[in-house]
């Protein structure tokens, strides 16, 4: 071959030349991943995401070029020249899987959540048409790892409780099966308006105790007694969330108890876990003919470490042909370290599918309720409102996310549509002392926090209708001072 004639490129020498595009590629993937999980990691933590940048450092070119420098130290530096970048190549791409697999491998969940709600803490404080695209992605990105999440992901109330052997009480009741619930939107006629007053319904406060011998027995009586649908289901709800209290010890069990899920065994010994609240009121149901759901998936209780949520059960109840969700469990009261106080109210009560939403995510879609169902990053990156902050007439314009950092002072823009009176503290999530924010306006509120220092913080909310009087809590947000 002459030098004026062309080199013909032999089909190994373009298929290798193409497998080595793809590692490189895939090197750069890795990396660049690799960067985004620590650091989003880091940001989620409060610590600062460029000491997770600069350890990518380690893993390119530093790592492998001290891997090579030891090798060929071992080898007495004998080493062809001619494939230093095939071996930076491989060894570059081996430190990286090893690093993501080591940081996903270990911390699964909080990795999901980090991306899903600080994966685009690069983008903080810039806006734009390219900078919502340059978000979207990142959050469709993060949302490809939910399978990961959901891998390490126990949730205890998925299945109904399984009979012992020789058991011949009532089977449990099985979940409704509606391929497509259609959901009540707020206003149509005939749905129950919301918040209903917390009162007892009559039924449930004056029943006989001859009328509470059985679950049949409180299912006729409240059937025989009241004909409106909504008024039944009410009942039906009332009377679990009065008479039944929370086991609290058995939220430490490996394994949750058939007498605390099992409707006859709630009933009998009064106290359950959420599945037994939701259980016990799909089988009232079943008795007073009204079709009510058993319904799984994950809630927030309103602080950082089940920022994703936990599992939990709850209830939808169909209603002139239309769904309403119903949480019995978190209506009867709350636990506060190994007790359980009772505090009957109707928050969870027939709640909008948006608002119930706030803390509430079904595992199957439908059950949403929802015109457009909203995926589990968006579920992490709504702020912890409680449906009492929008049944009092507020909306948390700034921020939306459940997780903000600032750099010295943190801010928040609250319209007030019923005039009522909104407190608003910090306190060091690692525990100290508690310190009030500042909060100005009228139907526009503004509520000022400054932190003392850097570090993790939780901004809390407080309303009443009065100004001298007992304050109760809103709503939660989570701040990080750099």
């Amino acid at each position: 071959m002459t030098e004026d004639e062309p080199r013909v490129v032999g089909l190994p020498q373009l298929i290798g030349s193409l497998i080595k595009l793809a590692v490189l590629a895939l090197v750069v993937l890795t990396l660049i991943v690799g960067v985004w999980v620590a650091s989003s990691m880091a940001a989620h933590q409060n610590v600062s995401p460029a000491l997770a940048i600069a350890a990518g450092a380690l893993l390119f070119p530093v790592g492998p070029l001290l891997w090579d420098a030891w090798s060929a130290r071992g080898l007495g530096g004998k080493r062809r020249q001619s494939r230093f970048i095939d071996r930076l190549i491989l060894r570059t791409l081996f430190l990286n899987v090893l690093f993501l697999g080591v940081l996903l491998g270990t911390r699964p969940q909080l990795g999901f959540v980090a991306l899903s709600t600080r994966g685009d803490w690069f983008l903080d404080g810039r806006s734009g048409p390219d900078v919502d695209r340059a978000r979207a992605f990142v959050f469709a990105s993060a949302a490809r790892l939910e399978w990961l999440y959901l891998a390490f992901h126990r949730n205890p109330y998925r299945e109904p409780p399984k009979k012992k052997e020789g058991d011949k009480s009532t089977p449990t009741p099985a979940p409704v099966v509606d391929a497509h619930p259609v959901p009540a939107r707020p206003g149509e006629p005939g749905a129950p308006r919301w918040p209903l007053p917390a009162t007892l319904h009559p039924l449930v406060a004056a029943m006989p105790a001859s009328a509470e011998t059985s679950i049949g027995a409180v299912g006729y009586y409240i059937a025989e007694h009241e004909r409106d649908p909504v008024q039944r289901v009410k009942a039906l709800h009332d009377w679990v969330v009065d008479r039944i209290a929370y086991d609290v010890p058995a939220l430490a069990l490996p394994h949750i108890p058939q007498e605390d899920a099992e409707p006859e065994d709630v009933f009998r010994n009064r106290k359950g876990v959420c599945s037994g609240y939701a259980l016990l009121l799909v089988a009232l149901g079943r008795v007073t003919g009204d079709e009510i759901a058993y319904v799984v998936g994950d809630a927030r209780l309103g602080h950082k470490e089940d920022e994703g949520g936990t599992g939990h059960a709850w209830a939808a109840a169909r209603l002139g042909g239309k769904w309403y969700l119903i949480d019995p469990t978190w209506d009867a009261g709350s636990v506060d370290g190994e007790r359980f106080t009772k505090a009957y109210h109707t928050e969870y009560l027939f709640t909008s599918p948006e608002i119930f939403g706030l803390d509430h995510f079904p595992e199957e879609e439908r059950w949403q309720l929802r015109a457009v169902p909203i995926s589990r990053g968006e579920f992490m990156r709504q702020p912890m409102m409680r449906p009492r902050f929008y049944a009092e007439g507020f909306e948390l314009l700034s921020p939306d996310r459940s997780q903000v950092t600032v750099d010295a002072v943190f801010e928040a823009q609250v319209r007030n549509r019923k005039g009522r009176f909104l407190l608003a503290d910090f306190v060091p999530r690692l525990g100290g002392e508690e310190q009030r924010c500042d909060v100005s306006g009228d139907a526009l509120l503004t509520i000022r926090c400054a932190p003392p220092r850097a570090g993790e913080f939780d901004v809390r909310l407080y309303s009443a209708g009065e100004r001298y009087t007992t304050y109760a809590g809103v709503g939660r947000i989570e701040v990080n001072r750099r």
